[in-house]
C-alpha cells in the first residue's frame, strides 16, 4: 500500500471508530461533556467533515433544542447532502419543528431511494405540499417537469406533468420568481400554451417534449402595475398573460390601448419617459424591467458557448479540419489546446464551470437525486447579474435549473434533449438585435457535437452516407460511453461541422456589430467524446478532453497555447477580463498566460453510483489512473480499501513504474479523495 493512502487510512478507521462510539452514545441519550469532547477529539482527525455537525445536531437533539439541531444539520447537509441517515434523521427535526413542507420533501427522497418502506400520507388539498413532493420524486435534469399525484379510477396516481403556468420551485421566495412559460418566438400566439396543457394531460415522459421549448424567466403576479420611466430613460418589460386572448390594458396619460395576450407567453413592451399603467381582470406576469443603458464597467456582449461534448483533443489530432470557422475567429484570441473537463458527463461538470469548484465541492454529482447548490457558492450568472448585466440563457438543456446552478438567469428557454446550434444561433442573433441599448451576458448550449443514443434521428448526411450494414448497430448502448464504430464517427464529424458552419454565423454577426473592446466571447465544452477510443477507458483524453478558448476585450492575442487547463477555469478567465472577484474558496486556477499560477495537474473524475469510482490526473508529460474496486454509493462515497492505480506516458501510452512519480501523483489524488473514500476493516489496498 502507498505509504501516504496506508496512513490516511489507518487515520479514518480511528476517526470512524471513535464516530461509532459518539453515534452509540447519542443513541442511548448520553449526550454529555465527554460526548463533547469526543466530538472535539472527531473534528481533528475526521476528514468527512458532515460528521461532526450531524453529531452536535444530535446533541441539541437531546436536549430538546430543536432550532439549533435543525442548523447544525444544515451544515451536515452542506458537506454531504446525499445521505440517508441525514434524511432520517431530518424528519425527527422536522416533526419536531412542525415543519411539514420539508418533512414531506425528505419522506420522499427517502421512499425514492428505497429507504422507506412506510406510506406517506398525501395532502390533496395543499398544492404547495404536492409540488414539494412532485419536485423531490423526479429527476433533477428533467425541468420543468413534475410528478403529479391525483386520483383517477377511484385510486391514488402518481404521474408526470409539466410546470407551464406555474412557478418553477416552492423554495424561491424572492420578489421574481422563476415563472415557467412557454416559447413562442413568432407563432400563432396560445397554440403551444394548448400543446403543453395536451402533454401534460397525457402525462408524457420530459422525452416527449424534445424540441418543446419551455419561457422560464424572473416574474412577479400582478393584476395592475405603474410603469414609470424617469426623463432620458427606457426600459423593456416581459409580460405573460394567464389566460388564452386575456386582455391587457394599457394607458399612459389620454392614450388607451389594448391587445389580447397569448397563455403563458412572454412578450416584450418598451416603454420611455413617462408613467404608464398595466391592468388586467385577471393576474399576469411581469418580469423585472431592462433598463436600455451601457456602463463603461461592464462590455456590450459577453457571449458563453458551451459546445457540449465537443472533444477538443479529438479534433487536435485531425488538424482542427472540421472547425475552420471557430479556429478562425478563436485565433485573434486564446485557445487553450490541452485543456481537460473535471467529468465525464454534463450534469456534474456543467457544475464545475459555472462555479469553478470541483464536484466534490459542489455535492453535484448524482444526477438521480435533486441537490441544491448551497446559496455560499456564488455562480458566474449571478457575477454577471450582480454586475448589471441582462443574463439570459437562450439555449438550456435543463442540467442546472432544479439544482440552483444556472440561477443568476434573469430568463433560461429550456429545450429537451436536442439543443441544436442553428437555433441557438437563431435566437441569439434576435435578442441581440432586440435588446442592442443594454449590456447583455449571453448562454447557449448546443448538443450537434454530443453523440446522442438510438432513439434520437441520425442527420440525413450519415443515413444516406453509410450502406444500412453501418448504419444500423449490431447493438445500441444508452451510455455516456460511446462505442468506437464507422456511424458514431461519421455523424459525430458531421455534426461538428454543421456546428461549426452555424456558429460561424453567429461569430461573424458579433464581429460585424461590436467593435473588439465591446465584447467578450467564451467557447468551452463540459467533455469530449469516446467514440473514437479503441480502449474503453472513461476518462480517456478523447472523452475528457474539452475544448476552451476566448477573444474579445482583454483577451491577449495568442492563439494556440500549449498550457495545462481544466475548462473550469473559465471562471477565473472571465474575472480577470470582466473585473469581478474570485472568492477564495474556488478550486479553478488562472492559467500562466493570463497573469495566474496556473495548474500543475488537469484533474477529471467520475463520481458515478452504481459505478466504481475513477480519477485521472495528467500533468504536461504523465497520466496517473486510479479506479476503485468498490462501486460509488449513492451519497458519493467509496471504500477505497482496494484500488488499482497505474501511470501512462501521455504521447507514447508507455506505462511508468516509477516510485517517486507514483508518490507524487498519490498525494495529489488524497488530496481530491478524502473527503469521500473510507477503509473498511480488513480489507487492504492493492
Amino acid at each position: 500500500m502507498d505509504e501516504c493512502i496506508s496512513r490516511f487510512a489507518q487515520e479514518q478507521r480511528e476517526a470512524c471508530e471513535l464516530y461509532e462510539v459518539l453515534l452509540t452514545l447519542a443513541d442511548s441519550g448520553l449526550c454529555d461533556e465527554d460526548y463533547l469532547r469526543g466530538v472535539g477529539k472527531l473534528e481533528d482527525i475526521a476528514a468527512d467533515k458532515s460528521l461532526v455537525p450531524y453529531l452536535l445536531a444530535r446533541y441539541h437533539y437531546t436536549a430538546e433544542n430543536y432550532n439549533a439541531a435543525d442548523e447544525w444539520m444544515k451544515q451536515a447537509l452542506f458537506y454531504r447532502p446525499i445521505e440517508f441517515t441525514y434524511w432520517q434523521f431530518m424528519l425527527k427535526i422536522c416533526e419536531k419543528l412542525g415543519d411539514k413542507k420539508r418533512l414531506y420533501y425528505f419522506s420522499t427522497l427517502l421512499i425514492d431511494c428505497g429507504q422507506n418502506g412506510g406510506r406517506l400520507s398525501v395532502p390533496l388539498d395543499d398544492e404547495e405540499v404536492l409540488q414539494i413532493i412532485g419536485q423531490a420524486s423526479l429527476n433533477p435534469t428533467s425541468v420543468p417537469f413534475i410528478k403529479k399525484i391525483f386520483y383517477q379510477d377511484g385510486k391514488l396516481i402518481s404521474d408526470g406533468d409539466n410546470l407551464a403556468g406555474s412557478y418553477l420551485d416552492t423554495a424561491d421566495k424572492g420578489q421574481y420568481r422563476r415563472f415557467c412559460g412557454v416559447y413562442n418566438s413568432r407563432g400563432w400566439i396560445n397554440t403551444r400554451a394548448y400543446l403543453a396543457s395536451l402533454l401534460g394531460d397525457m402525462h408524457a415522459v420530459p422525452h416527449g417534449y424534445c424540441e418543446f421549448p419551455f419561457d422560464v424567466m424572473k416574474c412577479r403576479e400582478e393584476r395592475l402595475v405603474h410603469m414609470e420611466c424617469p426623463p432620458g430613460k427606457a426600459c423593456v418589460l416581459a409580460i405573460a398573460a394567464e389566460k388564452s386572448y386575456q386582455r391587457l390594458n394599457f394607458t399612459a396619460e389620454d392614450i388607451t390601448r389594448h391587445l389580447e395576450a397569448g397563455q403563458w407567453e412572454f412578450a416584450f413592451y418598451r416603454f420611455e419617459e413617462g408613467r404608464t399603467t398595466i391592468a388586467s381582470e385577471s393576474p399576469f406576469q411581469i418580469a423585472e424591467p431592462v433598463w436600455l443603458e451601457h456602463s463603461p464597467h461592464r462590455r456590450k456582449l459577453v457571449l458563453n458557448i458551451l459546445a457540449d461534448g465537443l472533444g477538443w483533443q479529438v479534433l487536435k489530432g485531425q488538424g482542427y479540419q472540421a472547425v475552420p470557422n471557430i479556429m478562425k475567429f478563436f485565433q485573434e484570441g486564446v485557445i487553450f489546446d490541452n485543456n481537460f473537463s473535471v467529468a465525464e458527463f454534463t450534469y456534474p461538470s456543467l457544475a464545475s464551470i459555472e462555479t469553478g469548484c470541483y464536484p466534490y465541492h459542489t455535492q453535484i454529482f448524482n444526477d438521480n437525486v435533486p441537490v441544491h447548490l448551497p446559496e455560499s457558492f456564488y455562480t458566474l450568472s449571478e457575477q454577471m447579474k450582480a454586475k448589471g448585466y441582462y443574463c439570459v440563457n437562450l439555449m438550456c438543456d435543463s442540467a442546472g435549473m432544479y439544482n440552483g446552478v444556472m440561477r443568476g438567469f434573469d430568463r433560461c428557454v429550456v429545450n429537451q434533449i436536442t439543443c441544436h446550434s442553428y437555433e441557438a444561433v437563431n435566437r441569439c442573433i434576435e435578442h441581440l438585435d432586440a435588446f442592442r441599448e443594454t449590456d447583455n451576458y449571453v448562454f447557449i448550449h448546443v448538443s450537434d457535437s454530443h453523440p446522442f443514443n438510438s432513439n434520437v434521428q441520425l442527420a440525413a448526411h450519415t443515413q444516406t452516407a453509410l450502406p444500412w450494414q453501418e448504419r444500423i448497430l449490431e447493438e445500441y448502448d444508452n451510455s455516456v460511453f460511446k462505442k468506437k464504430n464507422t456511424m458514431n464517427m461519421t455523424d459525430n464529424q458531421y455534426n461538428i461541422r454543421q456546428l461549426d458552419r452555424n456558429l460561424g454565423m453567429l461569430l461573424a454577426y458579433v464581429q460585424e456589430h461590436y467593435a473588439e473592446d465591446e465584447y467578450v466571447v467564451n467557447l468551452y465544452s463540459d467533455h469530449g467524446v469516446s467514440v473514437y477510443d479503441s480502449e474503453p477507458y472513461l476518462l480517456s483524453e478523447n472523452q475528457v478532453g474539452a475544448a476552451l478558448m476566448m477573444r474579445g476585450a482583454g483577451v491577449p492575442r495568442l492563439g494556440l497555447v500549449e498550457e495545462l487547463t481544466s475548462v473550469m477555469d473559465l471562471y477565473p478567465l472571465l474575472g480577470k477580463v470582466l473585473g469581478f472577484a474570485v472568492p477564495k474558496y474556488v478550486d479553478a486556477r488562472l492559467p500562466k498566460v493570463m497573469g495566474g499560477p496556473g495548474r500543475q495537474y488537469a484533474v477529471s473524475m467520475s463520481i458515478f453510483p452504481g459505478q466504481t469510482f475513477k480519477l485521472c490526473l495528467r500533468d504536461s508529460v504523465y497520466e496517473f489512473r486510479l479506479e476503485s474496486a468498490a462501486q460509488t454509493e449513492v451519497s458519493g462515497r467509496v471504500n477505497l480499501s482496494n484500488f488499482a492505480a497505474h501511470i501512462y506516458r501521455r504521447n507514447d501510452r508507455q506505462e511508468i513504474m516509477d516510485k517517486a512519480i507514483r508518490e507524487r501523483f498519490m498525494k495529489e489524488a488524497l488530496r481530491h479523495m478524502h473527503s469521500f473514500v473510507y477503509f473498511k476493516e480488513g480489507e487492504e489496498a492493492e
